[in-house]
């Protein structure tokens, strides 16, 4: 597929400056760019490799440095990238014929929406339903009662359990595992452990990603509950009776302990973990390896172990890395005063 600069400038929603005739015919980095491809450049550190690049274009970020090139720019640059690999990717994406392939596991009792894909080996329970135009690619299981939208790509190696609930446009991919027991036991007087039964399920929003690996763990009882827009990482494990609002994201090997709640439009970065029954309020940001063990309240920036206010912490670390002049100065004033 080709365009020239000014398609891609409307298509992305972006202000063209330049020629708009040039022809692109991809994306690429900086290092690697043809004259033929456009390269995104977010920020002033990325300006120099521009200029060595042999980009016939580039998508820049409002107020960054002329680049003596046509550009595409935006005060939101990464999201006029998006869009434009976007318009790249859909000619260079792999055609996915509907039907289920011969080896696949389909129950009699399962509902398959119109244009789905059911793949080699794929197993699919009783009063499953698949919405329309969606893809089980090889080797994923869907369990009795479950519900996925429409649009949906659930990638190899996905287990989904009984009873789940996912919305449209869902994208989860390989190995995660959705509606898993939550985990919890009794104590015994002779100290063992009695499992509790995981009754209830998991209900996760529209336009919704889980990364490779990440585990989302089924209700004690209720559900837990996956707000739409939600864009949870690799390697993440979400506790059962869960609740995280729309749009929020978490980075992954991040860990969400039972029954917490997360407001929207949250982001935990990568390594934090939250303590069980911790509210997290709207707007919040965790910076990376924090632990949080109380209420966090909302649209406030949080940091360190155990995460406080970025400013607070900050000072509280800039503080500690002053204790090893601190001791040297006492033994000092110790030595001078005899003591």
């Amino acid at each position: 597929m080709n365009k020239n600069l000014k398609e891609l400038a409307d298509l992305s929603g972006g202000q063209l400056k330049g020629d708009g005739g040039v022809v692109i015919c991809g994306v690429s980095e900086p290092d690697t760019a043809r004259p033929d491809q456009i390269c995104l450049v977010a920020s002033k550190k990325y300006v120099e490799a521009a200029r060595q690049s042999r980009a016939g274009a580039f998508i820049i970020q409002q107020g960054l440095p002329d680049l003596e090139r046509p550009v595409i720019i935006s005060d939101n640059s990464h999201l006029v990238f998006a869009r434009i690999v976007e318009i790249f990717a859909e000619d260079a994406g792999t055609f996915v014929p509907a039907g289920i392939h011969p080896s696949a596991v389909v129950s009699k009792t399962a509902v398959i929406g119109k244009s789905v894909s059911v793949q080699a080996y794929a197993v699919i329970e009783e009063n499953a339903v698949i919405g329309d135009n969606s893809v089980i690619f090889p080797f994923v299981y869907v369990g009795r009662e479950t519900k996925i939208g429409r649009q949906a790509l659930i990638y190899s190696g996905v287990s989904i359990r009984e009873r789940v609930k996912i919305g449209d446009r869902a994208i989860i991919h390989s190995g995660a595992v959705i509606g898993n027991d939550g985990f919890g036991f009794a104590r015994e007087q002779a100290g063992t452990y009695k499992k509790i039964r995981q009754t209830g399920t998991v209900e996760i929003g529209d336009d919704v990603e889980i990364g490779a690996n990440a585990c989302i763990a089924r209700a004690t009882l209720g559900k837990t509950r996956i707000g739409s827009g939600v864009k949870i990482d690799s390697l993440v494990q979400i506790a059962h009776n869960v609740s995280i609002g729309d749009n929020t994201i978490i980075v992954g090997q991040a860990g969400v302990s039972g029954s917490v709640v997360i407001g929207k439009n949250v982001i935990l970065a990568g390594q934090v973990g939250i303590a069980d029954h911790v509210t997290i309020g709207d707007n919040v940001i965790v910076e990376a390896k924090s632990g949080v063990h109380k209420d966090l309240a909302a649209g406030k920036i949080y940091f360190g172990y155990p995460a406080r206010e970025q400013k607070e912490a900050a000072r509280n670390l800039a503080e500690i890395q002053q204790i090893g002049k601190i001791r040297k100065r006492l033994k000092e004033i110790e030595k001078k005063s005899g003591i």
